[in-house]
C-alpha cells in the first residue's frame, strides 16, 4: 500500500511541476486572441462573441518586479541551495499555486519551489519509502534525491523542518539525475 501511495504521490509530482512548467522569456512578447461566434436558428436568435488578448512585454517595472521575486526565492528557499545556485536564476513568477515559484535560468535550468509542510513531508516520504527514488545526501532536515517515472526524473531538496522543497524533471534518458544534482552543487557527494 505504501508503494502505490508513494507512486501516486511521484505521479502527482510529475503531473504537477509539467503543469506548472513552461520557460518565461520576458524579452518576447506574445498575443494569443480568442474570438467565438454563436448563432441559433429556428429558436431565439442568440450571439455572442467573446474576444480576449494577453499581452506580456518587457518593461522596467516587470524586470523589477522579476528581481524581486528571485531575491523572495533565493531568501526563502536559502536552505535548501548554496547561494551560487540562486545567483544562476534569472526569472521567477507565481506558478498559480499558493506559496510556489517557478524560476529559470540559463544555467541551472527550470526549477518549482513549494512553501509547504504538506509537500515536503509527502516528498521526503517518497525519497525515502519509494524503490525508484534515490536520496543521494540527508544531513539533519535536508534530503537531496530523485524520483524517476518512465524516463522522466524529479531532483528534488527538501527542508523538512521548515517545509521547503524545491524540484527539477529532467530526462533520464539524457542526463544522469546525481551528476545533475552534483553539477548544480546540491550535494557533496
Amino acid at each position: 500500500m505504501k508503494r502505490v501511495l508513494a507512486a501516486m504521490a511521484v505521479a502527482g509530482c510529475a503531473t504537477a511541476l509539467v503543469g506548472c512548467g513552461a520557460d518565461v522569456d520576458t524579452n518576447v512578447s506574445t498575443q494569443v486572441t480568442e474570438s467565438a461566434d454563436t448563432t441559433s436558428t429556428n429558436e431565439p436568435t442568440s450571439s455572442s462573441t467573446a474576444s480576449s488578448t494577453t499581452q506580456r512585454s518587457s518593461s522596467p517595472t516587470s524586470e523589477k518586479e522579476a528581481d524581486d521575486l528571485v531575491d523572495t526565492v533565493a531568501c526563502t528557499f536559502s536552505s535548501l541551495a548554496p547561494e551560487e545556485f540562486f545567483a544562476g536564476l534569472e526569472n521567477c513568477h507565481p506558478n498559480g499555486i499558493p506559496d510556489s515559484y517557478s524560476c529559470d535560468g540559463p544555467k541551472v535550468g527550470q526549477f518549482q519551489f513549494f512553501d509547504s509542510d504538506v509537500k515536503a513531508t509527502s516528498t521526503a516520504q517518497v525519497l525515502r519509502e519509494l524503490s525508484s527514488s534515490r536520496v543521494v545526501e540527508e544531513s539533519g532536515n535536508r534530503i537531496v534525491g530523485w524520483s524517476v517515472l518512465g524516463s522522466t526524473a524529479i531532483i528534488t531538496v527538501v527542508d523538512e523542518k521548515q517545509g521547503l522543497t524545491m524540484q527539477q524533471m529532467i530526462s533520464s534518458d539524457k542526463v544522469d539525475p546525481s551528476a545533475r544534482i552534483k553539477e548544480l552543487g546540491l550535494a557533496d557527494q
